[in-house]
C-alpha cells in the first residue's frame, strides 16, 4: 500500500509543480494524517510544517514504513532514527526488479528527470541504466 502524509499532500495541492496530476496522486496514495514526532522538532528548528517530518514521524510510528526521501538532509535523519528510507532512484530499481516498469523505459525517464526541475546527481541518474 502507498501512503501520503496530509502534510505531503498538501504540498502537492498548493506547490509550484504544474507537472503534478493530483488526481492520480489521489488514484495512487492513501492519505494518513500523523501525529508530528516530538523528538524530531531539533532537528527541523522545531518547525513542524515540512513534508519530511511528517514522512518520518509516520515511519517511526509505522515500523515496518519505509520513507521516500530524496533530499540527503531527511535521508540522515531517517538513518538517526533507524529508519527505512529510499529515493526516487531505488523506487524506479525496485519497479524493474518486480516487473512493474519495463528496463527498455529507463533511458527515457533518466532523460526526462535530467530535463526536470528534480535534481539528481549524475552518480544516480546513471543507475537507471
Amino acid at each position: 500500500m502507498l501512503i501520503i502524509t496530509e502534510r505531503v499532500y498538501d504540498e502537492y495541492r498548493t506547490g509550484q509543480r504544474t507537472t503534478i496530476d493530483i488526481s492520480a496522486v489521489d488514484r495512487t496514495f492513501q492519505k494518513v494524517g500523523v501525529i508530528i514526532n516530538e523528538e524530531l522538532l531539533p532537528y527541523f528548528h522545531f518547525d513542524a510544517s515540512s513534508g519530511e517530518i511528517s514522512v518520518i514521524s509516520y515511519a517511526i510510528q509505522i515500523r515496518d514504513a519505509c520513507c521516500v526521501i530524496d533530499e540527503q538532509f531527511g535521508r540522515a535523519i531517517c538513518e538517526i532514527f533507524a529508519v527505512d528510507c529510499t529515493g526516487t532512484v531505488g523506487i524506479i530499481k525496485k519497479m524493474v526488479a518486480n516487473g512493474v516498469l519495463r528496463r527498455d523505459s529507463l533511458h527515457l525517464i533518466r532523460e526526462k528527470l535530467k530535463r526536470s526541475k528534480f535534481y539528481l546527481t549524475a552518480q544516480l541518474l546513471n543507475e537507471l541504466r
